[in-house]
């Protein structure tokens, strides 16, 4: 609210007299929106008005000063020493990314319940897509720069705007004289302290190869790009599976190096030759030990029904 003026009041420098007609008109449609009756509204939307009012009064004085240059530096000094602007809601505009910005409370972290800026702050593009209401403290549906940039103020809960803002947004902000606007694409983020870890290990001594592709693999995923053939390529798939059939092994699973492969059975074609196999007689088998000496002496063994017939003959 701007000073009551008293005879003790410092007179205004010169170029008041151009720009007082508007500013008592802001100060008019401020003293409505204060004595405007709230009945059926809720409690803060009551002070949208009196936030919008104090936006677009501070906007004026700051446009003359800074775009238009129609007015003094004595005299935007003094306006803003007499309370006619918000001093620090126009150094918020100085600054890259506030420029549009509709009120300090949007800013006010401490007036949330996350504590974090109002919602207002969001830009379109960045939101869930459906219908997009106004800030509780504000009334602002969205003072980010680059929505409000493209309509030269803040989106206010009764300004004239597309029916599907997010989609509006996310089209480049299209009006009726200026085209969309095209996004740049953000750039793949990688981690920098990981691609120097993977050049170490390629030039290092003994270059460990298998390393500095487990760590390129994990990276393409990190950022969800595809690995390059032949450098990441390694997959989580593979070293699991070798790893599984590395664990099966006992001793290549073995940590101190202690275990001895297991004893193996010698073949039939490693058996030791033994002193009969070198004298040219071959092994005889269990059935064959009673028979082994009658053949050595010409007599061949008689057979059941022989040796009963030679019995009759006698």
């Amino acid at each position: 609210m701007p000073r009551i003026r008293t005879l003790t009041t410092k007179k205004a420098p010169e170029g008041w007299d151009e720009v007082a007609p508007q500013l008592e008109e802001f100060q008019g449609q401020m003293r409505d929106a204060v004595n405007e009756p709230h009945e059926g509204k809720r409690r803060n939307e009551a002070t949208w008005p009196i936030t919008r009012i104090h936006y677009e009064r501070s906007r004026y004085i700051y446009e003359l000063y800074y775009k238009k240059k129609a007015i003094s530096r004595e005299l935007y000094d003094f306006l803003l020493q007499e309370k006619w602007g918000d001093a620090n809601l126009i150094a918020k505009w100085k600054k890259p990314g506030y420029e549009f910005v509709c009120s300090l409370q949007a800013l006010d972290k401490k007036g949330t319940n996350f504590g974090t800026t109002s919602l207002c702050r969001v830009p379109l593009h960045l939101r869930k897509a459906g219908p997009q209401g106004p800030s509780v403290n504000t009334g602002c549906i969205s003072c980010a720069s680059t929505e409000a940039g493209r309509l030269g103020g803040p989106i206010w809960w009764d300004s004239p705007r597309p029916a599907d803002l997010v989609g509006w947004a996310k089209a480049g902000c299209p009006t009726e004289d200026k085209p969309a606007k095209k996004r740049k694409v953000a750039e793949e983020d990688v981690d920098e302290d990981m691609e120097a870890r993977i050049r170490a290990l390629r030039k290092g001594p003994g270059q460990q190869l298998n390393e500095a592709n487990e760590l390129e693999a994990l990276s393409a995923r990190l950022s969800g790009r595809e690995p390059e053939a032949g450098n990441g390529a390694v997959g989580f798939e593979e070293l699991g599976s070798s790893a599984a059939k590395a664990d099966d092994d006992d001793a290549a699973s073995d940590v101190t190096g202690c275990m001895e492969e297991p004893p193996q059975m010698p073949g039939d074609d490693e058996l030791p030759a033994t002193d009969a196999a070198a004298a040219g007689h071959a092994t005889p088998s269990p059935g064959s030990d009673d028979e082994a000496p009658a053949a050595a002496a010409g007599h061949a063994t008689p057979s059941p029904g022989e040796a009963s017939g030679d019995e009759a003959q006698g």
